[in-house]
């Protein structure tokens, strides 16, 4: 633990970390490297927090084997199944912000993988030093985010049951578009180099996603289960259109366009996704100009109808029964007969 100094440079805006700040360092070789990198990734935390809101931090651990960190967080209620980090064809998980309840408040704890953060104590201006310190700037946008998520909306996160289906279903495709764009566009100044590498995770993501998810719905003529036909056609189909978010907070971060990224910008809109990044671009930007100040989740709408609408393109339709019952509609296409 440690406490926060007083600010001794007036000129700079004021610490906002916690008092006491919990740093958990897990797998070090001996205390002494321990201490001393606790010490650094403190001192980054306190500088981030002068531009990023971190009141809602409940501490940050770092741990080599990240997997079993993420399972052990104390998340503070009765969690229904263990985190796990994100990993596929190309994207590795190394580091996430989950809610946690603390005294009845909700809060966020971030856990990173060591490997991924020790470049912070190194006193060379490197890459991997830039994309440590971006690491943290990052995942402490989140806990930002949540702040305003928190504020916005009392006894919802970690709490909330969704008594409609549709909406649920929607909230959970379109809440991820926006907490990412938020944590990058929050993020923004930490890591001015990022447009590239972000624009890399879009193109790997564009690869085969509507194939994938073609594939997915034709195991689904098979199998039957709605359910599982969401989430594991959804995971590709949404994912370029997540990734996209990404960088469009950046870019609004920097102050910048898609000028900037022809490449990506090309790649878009020669594909499916090209009717959908101008309406999540619009919606994404409108919720960051309202933060604070939305008076209810219907603020989050038009992001809504970005993730129906996607979801039609893809194959899924959702309708209302006349008597108010959601009902998925997977119709038969050349793309998606039972193989």
């Amino acid at each position: 633990m440690r406490d926060n100094k007083p600010d001794a440079e007036p000129s700079l805006p004021p610490l906002t970390t916690p008092d006491k700040l919990s740093i958990c360092l897990r797998g070090f070789n001996d205390i002494p490297s321990a201490e001393h990198f606790g010490e650094v990734l403190g001192a980054a935390i306190q500088q981030v927090s002068r531009w990023i809101n971190l009141e809602r931090l409940d501490g940050i651990t770092v741990a080599y084997d990240y997997n079993e960190a993420l399972a052990q967080l104390d998340r503070g209620y009765a969690a229904t199944r263990p985190l796990s980090p994100t990993s596929d064809d190309n994207i590795l998980g190394v580091a996430m912000t989950p809610p946690v309840l603390r005294e009845g408040e909700v809060k966020a704890h971030i856990v990173v993988s060591a490997p991924w953060i020790l470049p912070l104590h190194s006193e060379e201006d490197t890459h991997e030093a830039r994309q440590a310190a971006y690491l943290v700037a990052h995942e402490c946008g989140h806990v930002e985010n949540l702040k305003h998520l928190d504020e916005a909306f009392p006894e919802t996160i970690l709490q909330i049951r969704y008594s409609d289906a549709e909406q649920g279903m929607l909230e959970m495709a379109a809440y991820p578009l926006w907490e990412e764009y938020a944590a990058c566009r929050a993020s923004s100044l930490f890591g001015p180099d990022q447009a590239a590498i972000l624009s890399e995770t879009i193109l790997f993501a564009l690869a085969g996603a509507r194939s994938k998810c073609d594939d997915e719905i034709c195991r689904y003529r098979i199998h039957g289960d709605v359910d599982r036909v969401l989430q594991e056609a959804g995971e590709p189909l949404f994912k370029p259109l997540r990734m996209t978010a990404y960088l469009l907070g950046h870019l609004d971060g920097q102050g910048l366009d898609m000028c900037e990224v022809p490449e990506v910008r090309d790649r878009l809109n020669g594909s499916p996704y090209a009717e959908f990044t101008q309406p999540l671009w619009e919606a994404l930007r409108k919720l960051w100009v309202e933060r604070g100040k939305w008076s209810s989740r219907s603020a989050f709408d038009p992001l809504k109808n970005v993730a129906r609408d996607l979801y039609a393109d893809g194959g899924m339709f959702l309708e209302r029964l006349p008597d108010g019952r959601l009902y998925i509609d997977i119709p038969y296409t050349p793309n998606t007969l039972p193989k």
